[in-house]
Protein backbone atom coordinates (compact mmCIF):
# COMPACT_ATOMS: atom_id res chain seq x y z
CA UNK A 1 0.00 0.00 0.00
CA UNK A 2 1.60 3.35 -1.00
CA UNK A 3 1.41 6.17 0.63
CA UNK A 4 -1.59 7.98 -0.54
CA UNK A 5 -3.43 5.25 -0.39
CA UNK A 6 -2.31 4.84 3.52
CA UNK A 7 -3.60 8.52 4.46
CA UNK A 8 -7.16 7.56 2.97
CA UNK A 9 -7.40 4.50 4.71
CA UNK A 10 -5.93 5.60 8.10
CA UNK A 11 -8.35 8.69 7.32
CA UNK A 12 -11.79 6.40 6.54
CA UNK A 13 -10.45 4.32 9.50
CA UNK A 14 -10.47 7.41 11.44
CA UNK A 15 -13.74 8.18 10.71
CA UNK A 16 -15.37 4.80 10.78
CA UNK A 17 -14.15 5.15 14.88
CA UNK A 18 -15.49 8.58 15.52
CA UNK A 19 -19.01 7.15 14.70
CA UNK A 20 -18.02 3.79 17.01
CA UNK A 21 -18.82 1.92 13.73
CA UNK A 22 -17.20 -1.81 14.26
CA UNK A 23 -15.95 -3.42 17.56
CA UNK A 24 -11.86 -3.83 16.58
CA UNK A 25 -9.70 -2.59 14.99
CA UNK A 26 -9.32 -5.22 12.76
CA UNK A 27 -13.24 -5.14 11.58
CA UNK A 28 -12.44 -1.44 11.13
CA UNK A 29 -9.25 -1.40 8.61
CA UNK A 30 -11.43 -4.18 6.49
CA UNK A 31 -14.45 -2.15 6.13
CA UNK A 32 -11.98 1.60 5.56
CA UNK A 33 -10.37 -0.76 2.32
CA UNK A 34 -13.51 -1.35 1.38
CA UNK A 35 -14.74 2.47 0.96
CA UNK A 36 -11.51 3.07 -0.11
CA UNK A 37 -12.89 2.61 -3.89
CA UNK A 38 -16.04 4.45 -3.28
CA UNK A 39 -14.13 7.34 -2.05
CA UNK A 40 -11.66 7.12 -5.04
CA UNK A 41 -15.01 6.91 -7.34
CA UNK A 42 -16.80 9.70 -6.10
CA UNK A 43 -13.44 11.76 -6.63
CA UNK A 44 -13.29 12.67 -3.03
CA UNK A 45 -10.04 14.45 -1.57
CA UNK A 46 -9.24 13.69 2.31
CA UNK A 47 -10.49 17.16 3.23
CA UNK A 48 -13.99 16.05 1.89
CA UNK A 49 -14.13 13.76 4.97
CA UNK A 50 -13.56 16.06 7.62
CA UNK A 51 -16.34 18.39 5.89
CA UNK A 52 -18.72 15.92 5.99
CA UNK A 53 -18.07 15.34 9.41
CA UNK A 54 -18.67 18.41 9.93
CA UNK A 55 -21.40 19.40 8.41
CA UNK A 56 -23.48 16.32 9.82
CA UNK A 57 -21.96 17.38 13.53
CA UNK A 58 -24.04 20.97 12.97
CA UNK A 59 -26.64 20.07 11.57
CA UNK A 60 -27.80 16.82 11.68
CA UNK A 61 -29.28 14.41 8.59
CA UNK A 62 -32.67 12.93 9.11
CA UNK A 63 -33.60 9.74 7.33
CA UNK A 64 -37.56 10.30 6.33
CA UNK A 65 -39.44 9.30 3.31
CA UNK A 66 -39.36 9.98 -0.23
CA UNK A 67 -36.22 10.58 -2.44
CA UNK A 68 -33.29 9.69 -0.22
CA UNK A 69 -31.05 11.16 -2.83
CA UNK A 70 -32.95 14.28 -3.40
CA UNK A 71 -32.61 14.52 0.13
CA UNK A 72 -29.01 14.20 0.46
CA UNK A 73 -28.65 16.65 -2.27
CA UNK A 74 -30.63 19.00 -0.43
CA UNK A 75 -28.35 18.19 2.80
CA UNK A 76 -25.01 18.17 1.33
CA UNK A 77 -25.82 20.60 -2.66
CA UNK A 78 -22.16 18.38 -3.65
CA UNK A 79 -22.59 15.89 -6.21
CA UNK A 80 -19.68 14.14 -5.42
CA UNK A 81 -20.64 13.72 -1.72
CA UNK A 82 -24.21 11.99 -2.94
CA UNK A 83 -22.20 9.62 -5.00
CA UNK A 84 -20.02 9.06 -2.42
CA UNK A 85 -23.22 8.07 -0.36
CA UNK A 86 -24.45 6.34 -2.91
CA UNK A 87 -21.61 3.55 -3.60
CA UNK A 88 -21.62 3.27 0.28
CA UNK A 89 -25.71 2.32 0.55
CA UNK A 90 -24.69 -0.98 -1.60
CA UNK A 91 -21.91 -2.09 0.23
CA UNK A 92 -22.28 -4.77 2.54
CA UNK A 93 -18.93 -4.72 4.71
CA UNK A 94 -18.07 -8.94 6.33
CA UNK A 95 -16.35 -6.31 9.00
CA UNK A 96 -19.88 -4.61 10.29
CA UNK A 97 -21.27 -8.68 10.40
CA UNK A 98 -22.18 -9.60 14.18
CA UNK A 99 -21.99 -13.14 13.07
CA UNK A 100 -22.01 -15.46 10.15
CA UNK A 101 -26.19 -15.43 10.35
CA UNK A 102 -26.33 -11.74 10.77
CA UNK A 103 -24.93 -10.67 7.73
CA UNK A 104 -24.73 -6.44 7.43
CA UNK A 105 -27.38 -5.27 4.52
CA UNK A 106 -27.40 -2.53 2.03
CA UNK A 107 -27.61 0.86 3.96
CA UNK A 108 -26.74 -0.09 7.40
CA UNK A 109 -22.79 1.48 7.10
CA UNK A 110 -24.64 4.85 5.07
CA UNK A 111 -26.96 5.24 8.25
CA UNK A 112 -24.29 4.86 10.58
CA UNK A 113 -22.61 7.42 9.12
CA UNK A 114 -24.64 10.04 8.71
CA UNK A 115 -26.35 9.60 11.99
CA UNK A 116 -22.84 9.21 14.15
CA UNK A 117 -24.96 9.01 17.41
CA UNK A 118 -26.48 5.55 15.68
CA UNK A 119 -25.41 2.02 16.82
CA UNK A 120 -25.29 -1.17 16.39
CA UNK A 121 -27.71 -3.75 19.11
CA UNK A 122 -27.13 -7.03 20.14
CA UNK A 123 -29.97 -7.57 18.40
CA UNK A 124 -31.05 -5.93 15.47
CA UNK A 125 -29.63 -3.67 12.66
CA UNK A 126 -29.45 0.31 14.40
CA UNK A 127 -30.08 1.50 17.39
CA UNK A 128 -30.78 5.30 16.85
CA UNK A 129 -31.72 7.30 20.36
CA UNK A 130 -34.79 5.50 21.71
CA UNK A 131 -35.65 3.93 18.42
CA UNK A 132 -34.29 0.04 17.24
CA UNK A 133 -34.76 0.00 13.66
CA UNK A 134 -34.75 -2.62 11.15
CA UNK A 135 -33.26 -1.52 8.01
CA UNK A 136 -33.79 -3.36 4.05
CA UNK A 137 -32.86 -2.80 0.70
CA UNK A 138 -34.12 -4.42 -2.78
CA UNK A 139 -35.86 -7.81 -3.26
CA UNK A 140 -37.41 -7.49 0.48
CA UNK A 141 -38.87 -10.59 1.77
CA UNK A 142 -41.38 -10.88 4.86
CA UNK A 143 -41.51 -14.58 5.87
CA UNK A 144 -43.52 -16.27 8.57
CA UNK A 145 -41.76 -17.43 11.49
CA UNK A 146 -42.54 -21.11 11.32
CA UNK A 147 -44.57 -22.14 8.96
CA UNK A 148 -42.78 -23.95 5.76
CA UNK A 149 -44.10 -24.27 2.05
CA UNK A 150 -44.48 -27.90 3.19
CA UNK A 151 -46.04 -27.14 6.29
CA UNK A 152 -48.26 -25.00 4.03
CA UNK A 153 -49.04 -27.32 1.50
CA UNK A 154 -50.37 -30.10 3.76
CA UNK A 155 -52.13 -27.61 5.57
CA UNK A 156 -54.77 -26.30 2.67
CA UNK A 157 -54.79 -29.59 1.45
CA UNK A 158 -56.19 -30.71 4.65
CA UNK A 159 -58.36 -27.96 4.15
CA UNK A 160 -59.80 -28.30 0.97
CA UNK A 161 -58.85 -31.86 -1.10
CA UNK A 162 -62.74 -33.00 -0.20
CA UNK A 163 -64.29 -29.46 -1.10
CA UNK A 164 -62.87 -27.95 -3.90
CA UNK A 165 -60.47 -28.81 -7.02
CA UNK A 166 -56.68 -27.62 -6.79
CA UNK A 167 -54.25 -26.59 -9.46
CA UNK A 168 -52.31 -28.77 -11.42
CA UNK A 169 -48.10 -27.78 -10.90
CA UNK A 170 -46.41 -27.47 -13.72
CA UNK A 171 -43.08 -27.51 -12.72
CA UNK A 172 -40.66 -28.80 -10.04
CA UNK A 173 -40.75 -32.27 -7.80
CA UNK A 174 -44.26 -31.74 -7.80
CA UNK A 175 -45.27 -31.30 -11.30
CA UNK A 176 -47.89 -33.19 -11.91
CA UNK A 177 -50.01 -32.79 -8.74
CA UNK A 178 -52.71 -31.14 -7.61
CA UNK A 179 -51.98 -28.75 -4.71
CA UNK A 180 -53.90 -25.98 -3.50
CA UNK A 181 -51.89 -22.49 -4.37
CA UNK A 182 -54.91 -20.49 -3.18
CA UNK A 183 -52.26 -17.41 -2.73
CA UNK A 184 -50.99 -16.99 -6.28
CA UNK A 185 -51.96 -14.45 -8.05
CA UNK A 186 -52.33 -16.84 -11.47
CA UNK A 187 -54.97 -18.80 -9.45
CA UNK A 188 -56.94 -16.00 -8.75
CA UNK A 189 -59.53 -16.21 -10.82
CA UNK A 190 -59.72 -20.31 -10.34
CA UNK A 191 -60.20 -19.93 -6.87
CA UNK A 192 -62.29 -17.34 -6.80
CA UNK A 193 -64.56 -20.03 -9.20
CA UNK A 194 -63.82 -22.83 -6.78
CA UNK A 195 -64.60 -21.14 -3.65
CA UNK A 196 -68.29 -19.51 -5.09
CA UNK A 197 -69.55 -23.00 -5.78
CA UNK A 198 -69.61 -23.36 -1.77
CA UNK A 199 -72.15 -22.48 0.69
CA UNK A 200 -70.93 -19.43 3.19
CA UNK A 201 -70.67 -21.59 5.67
CA UNK A 202 -68.51 -24.13 4.27
CA UNK A 203 -65.79 -21.41 3.11
CA UNK A 204 -65.74 -20.10 6.23
CA UNK A 205 -65.58 -23.22 7.80
CA UNK A 206 -62.56 -23.87 5.64
CA UNK A 207 -60.73 -20.84 5.32
CA UNK A 208 -61.23 -21.05 9.34
CA UNK A 209 -59.11 -24.17 9.58
CA UNK A 210 -56.49 -22.97 7.46
CA UNK A 211 -55.74 -19.95 9.49
CA UNK A 212 -55.99 -22.29 12.57
CA UNK A 213 -52.81 -24.12 11.13
CA UNK A 214 -50.60 -21.75 10.10
CA UNK A 215 -51.13 -19.46 13.23
CA UNK A 216 -53.24 -16.50 12.15
CA UNK A 217 -54.14 -14.26 14.77
CA UNK A 218 -56.23 -12.71 12.83
CA UNK A 219 -58.83 -15.30 13.22
CA UNK A 220 -62.05 -13.06 13.86
CA UNK A 221 -65.18 -13.71 12.46
CA UNK A 222 -65.51 -10.79 10.85
CA UNK A 223 -62.02 -11.15 8.99
CA UNK A 224 -62.87 -14.40 7.82
CA UNK A 225 -66.23 -13.36 7.12
CA UNK A 226 -64.74 -10.61 4.86
CA UNK A 227 -62.61 -12.71 2.72
CA UNK A 228 -65.41 -15.49 2.22
CA UNK A 229 -68.53 -13.23 1.92
CA UNK A 230 -68.46 -13.83 -2.12
CA UNK A 231 -66.21 -16.38 -2.89
CA UNK A 232 -62.61 -16.16 -2.23
CA UNK A 233 -61.16 -12.72 -1.68
CA UNK A 234 -57.54 -13.62 -2.45
CA UNK A 235 -56.03 -9.63 -2.10
CA UNK A 236 -57.29 -9.69 1.59
CA UNK A 237 -56.14 -13.15 1.95
CA UNK A 238 -53.06 -12.10 0.71
CA UNK A 239 -52.82 -9.21 3.24
CA UNK A 240 -54.14 -10.73 6.01
CA UNK A 241 -51.10 -13.27 6.17
CA UNK A 242 -48.67 -10.21 5.49
CA UNK A 243 -50.12 -8.12 8.51
CA UNK A 244 -49.36 -11.71 10.69
CA UNK A 245 -45.95 -11.98 9.33
CA UNK A 246 -44.73 -8.29 9.66
CA UNK A 247 -46.46 -8.33 13.46
CA UNK A 248 -44.51 -11.74 14.17
CA UNK A 249 -41.46 -11.23 12.79
CA UNK A 250 -41.53 -7.13 14.65
CA UNK A 251 -42.20 -8.68 17.83
CA UNK A 252 -39.52 -11.48 16.96
CA UNK A 253 -37.18 -9.09 16.05
CA UNK A 254 -37.91 -6.33 18.47
CA UNK A 255 -37.57 -3.05 16.26
CA UNK A 256 -39.46 -0.06 16.28
CA UNK A 257 -39.42 0.51 12.71
CA UNK A 258 -38.56 -1.24 9.69
CA UNK A 259 -37.45 1.17 6.86
CA UNK A 260 -37.72 -0.05 3.40
CA UNK A 261 -35.04 2.04 1.35
CA UNK A 262 -35.31 -0.20 -1.97
CA UNK A 263 -32.90 1.73 -4.54
CA UNK A 264 -33.43 4.56 -2.41
CA UNK A 265 -35.70 6.69 -4.79
CA UNK A 266 -38.92 6.03 -2.54
CA UNK A 267 -37.99 4.91 1.49
CA UNK A 268 -40.87 3.90 3.27
CA UNK A 269 -41.08 3.28 6.94
CA UNK A 270 -43.03 0.66 8.81
CA UNK A 271 -43.73 1.35 12.26
CA UNK A 272 -47.42 -0.21 12.48
CA UNK A 273 -49.92 -2.43 10.85
CA UNK A 274 -51.37 0.31 8.98
CA UNK A 275 -48.03 1.01 7.56
CA UNK A 276 -48.11 -1.90 5.44
CA UNK A 277 -50.54 0.56 3.00
CA UNK A 278 -47.53 1.97 2.26
CA UNK A 279 -46.08 -1.52 0.36
CA UNK A 280 -47.78 -3.50 -2.25
CA UNK A 281 -47.24 -7.51 -2.64
CA UNK A 282 -44.60 -8.21 -5.33
CA UNK A 283 -44.47 -12.12 -5.54
CA UNK A 284 -45.39 -14.82 -2.94
CA UNK A 285 -42.02 -16.87 -1.54
CA UNK A 286 -44.35 -20.14 -0.90
CA UNK A 287 -41.69 -23.04 -2.12
CA UNK A 288 -44.73 -26.13 -1.06
CA UNK A 289 -42.14 -28.90 -1.62
CA UNK A 290 -39.42 -27.17 0.64
CA UNK A 291 -38.33 -26.76 4.14
CA UNK A 292 -38.33 -22.89 4.10
CA UNK A 293 -40.43 -20.67 5.62
CA UNK A 294 -43.33 -19.08 3.35
CA UNK A 295 -43.26 -15.31 2.94
CA UNK A 296 -44.03 -12.40 0.53
CA UNK A 297 -41.77 -10.39 -1.11
CA UNK A 298 -43.22 -6.83 -1.08
CA UNK A 299 -41.65 -3.11 -2.83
Amino acid sequence: MNFAVSKVVDALTSLLKSNNICTTEEKRLSVAREMFWAFIDSELEQNDLKIIQSKIRVSEFIFTEGNLWTQLDEYFRSPKYIKFFRLIFNMTPVGLNTSPNACCGKGELMYRLLRPLSSQPKKGDIQDGTRKLELKGSETRISSQNITGKQYATITRNALSSLIGGNLVSSGSLKNTIQYEIEKSKYREYYSSEFAKLEFSVRKNALTEIFKGLNIDSTSSDAIDTIVVKDFNQELYQKTLLVDFYSKYKKHSEFDTLIFFGDGTNVKMLSSIADLDKIVITTDYFRIAQSANIGWYIK
